[in-house]
């Protein structure tokens, strides 16, 4: 009888899911960040516009921090390399390890109040100020630093090559089935939610970025930043004709320059925005 019950309220749960019009929810990111290369820190603030298009009236919302899977402690990400015998972050140096240094939420001038999951510190919990209405919208002020780890896993970074995926504070899914705020894996899929992007990533000027979206900005390559090439005919950069490049032995990393500069990249309607940087990229 007992399992009757439970197949029939399995059912039930399944024929009121079936009943939820489909929706998706609205996200519209502006983010500015500034990378520091000598402390492999990222720090800026998130302007997120959150649009609940779904039925429901939110009174939370869950973020994912991914970078705290790398801070250390037990996370989902050690539990699952310790059940598969991978000792790949077990050996990890305290100067290797990355997580969030700083992580606050305003709404206007009230600071929201912001809990970590016990067992998983990649996943926060945001209490709103005021319960977010079907149809309405909400927009999340939020400053952050955060220690990027080394590349033990998918982001990160090895010495001055940086690997920035799941960098941004980024909301969970919520669906027809409710909060999908599952924690960093190695072996795993990420999902989220679909948005816009509008990105500014400041950094010294020599490096290379290739990222999601369609650069705003200008850039101007620096011969410095090509390794082990004598001649570059670069016919299909604009307004380049030959960059001579220095001898720099293999594999190192040119000093970083004093000047910073800013670029800038938009994406519409992308599941997620990645970057990676490096002194020693190479343009074709």
């Amino acid at each position: 009888m007992k399992k009757l019950f439970t197949f029939s309220l399995f059912l039930l749960t399944l024929s009121l899911q079936a009943q939820k019009p489909y929706f998706q929810q609205k996200l519209d990111y502006d983010i500015a960040v500034t990378l520091n290369d000598v402390k492999h820190t990222l720090s800026g603030v998130e302007n997120l516009t959150y649009q609940n298009n779904s039925g429901d009236t939110l009174r939370t919302l869950y973020f994912h921090l991914y970078y705290n899977a790398f801070n250390g402690s037990s996370t989902a990400y050690t539990r699952q390399l310790n059940r598969v015998n991978d000792a790949t972050f077990s050996f990890a140096k305290p100067d290797q390890l990355g997580g969030y240094n700083k992580f606050s939420v305003r709404n206007g001038s009230q600071l929201l109040e912001v809990s970590l999951e016990k067992d998983n510190a990649d996943i926060a919990k945001i209490i709103l100020s005021q319960p977010l209405l079907p149809n309405q919208n909400v927009t999340l002020n939020i400053s952050f630093e955060e220690k990027i780890p080394f590349a033990f896993s998918r982001p990160g970074h090895i010495e001055q090559q940086y690997l920035m995926t799941q960098w941004y504070p980024k909301p969970a899914v919520y669906d027809a089935t409710g909060w999908h705020a599952q924690p960093y894996l190695e072996n795993g899929e990420y999902y989220g939610e679909f948005a816009t992007f509008d990105v500014k990533i400041t950094l010294p000027e020599n490096y290379i970025v290739a990222a999601t979206g369609e650069m705003q900005t200008v850039e101007t390559l620096h011969a410095t930043s090509l390794v082990n090439l004598k001649t570059f005919d670069a016919t299909s950069l604009v307004n380049l004709k030959t960059l001579h490049a220095t001898s720099l032995p293999e594999d190192s990393f040119p000093s970083s320059s004093a000047k910073t500069k800013t670029i800038q990249y938009t994406a519409s309607n992308v599941h997620d925005f990645g970057w990676f940087a490096d002194k020693r990229f190479i343009v074709v």
